[in-house]
């Protein structure tokens, strides 16, 4: 870590720390009763490639070194309990992506999916479990949320800035196959249409979606048209629809895009089979 020789300045000193990757913004939060001795751990067993966390295990090993600095942000006298209740909070309000387990001192740090999800069934078994989650959710949602969403919004956009172009096509393709063939009911499309209602778009943003719209139709086999008497036609290009029913490929793309009727709510149009 770049700046490990600070770390002694805290010999002895309890508190909150944090070890942040400086390449995609991603940190993680823990507590020590010495900040030093903890530090120096971390560093040690990453080195060896015998760390817990796998999460941050893996970031090292891909990152290095030199990517990673610490922070300290918070001391305190030592009692077991405040620094507790301190980690807690940084964790429930910074929201870490390094940190596997979000709940202090839960025991299934640094194990697999498969264990971790048996302990959590375990625990949520127990009474003492379950408060503790409700307290810290009551904590989340009783705090003023707006600066802790804009500080995750925040952490969020710089991770997908710095993630590598492979990485995000990953996360598109797993959207992409994760929304195919899903049904959206009439009732939350009526939802998604009252939540944009009057919402002003950029030009950019426009252009993205025009953009995105004829991707689109290019890989579609066929187009409905479909009119009020109950009739409807299907074309295979969007070119024959302007020439045969003379209307425009700006009327087509929004009806397309708000599953509207256009030329005076006469006609509508809709994608068939897509591959």
């Amino acid at each position: 870590m770049n700046n490990i020789k600070e770390a002694s300045n805290y010999t002895g000193l309890s508190g909150i720390y944090k070890i942040i990757n400086l390449t995609t913004g991603r940190f993680y939060i823990g507590q020590s009763k010495d900040l030093n001795a903890r530090l120096k751990s971390h560093l040690r067993m990453l080195r060896q490639n015998k760390s817990r966390n796998v999460i941050l295990q893996n970031a090292f090993n891909k990152y290095g070194e030199k990517d990673f600095v610490f922070e300290v942000l918070e001391l305190i006298n030592y009692d077991k309990i405040e620094l507790d209740n301190l980690e807690q909070y940084y964790i429930n309000y910074l929201t870490p992506y390094y940190n596997i387990c979000k709940i202090v001192n839960s025991p299934s740090s640094g194990l697999t999916k498969e264990e971790r999800s048996k302990i959590a069934i375990k625990n949520w078994q127990s009474s003492e479990y379950r408060n503790k989650v409700m307290k810290a959710k009551e904590w989340y949602y009783k705090s003023d949320t707006t600066e802790i969403h804009k500080k995750c919004a925040e952490g969020r956009k710089l991770f997908w800035k710095n993630a590598s172009e492979e990485y995000k096509t990953n996360v598109k393709a797993k959207i992409s196959k994760g929304n195919k063939g899903k049904i959206i009911s009439e009732a939350h499309k009526e939802l998604l249409r009252n939540k944009t209602k009057g919402k002003k778009l950029s030009n950019e943003t426009k252009v993205k979606i025009s953009e995105a719209l004829r991707r689109r139709v290019r890989k579609t086999k066929r187009i409905k048209v479909e009119y009020r008497d109950g009739r409807t036609i299907e074309y295979l290009t969007i070119s024959a629809i302007i020439k045969n029913e003379l209307v425009s490929s700006k009327s087509i793309f929004k009806s397309i895009n708000n599953n509207c009727w256009v030329s005076k709510n006469s006609r509508k149009f809709t994608l068939l089979e897509e591959y």
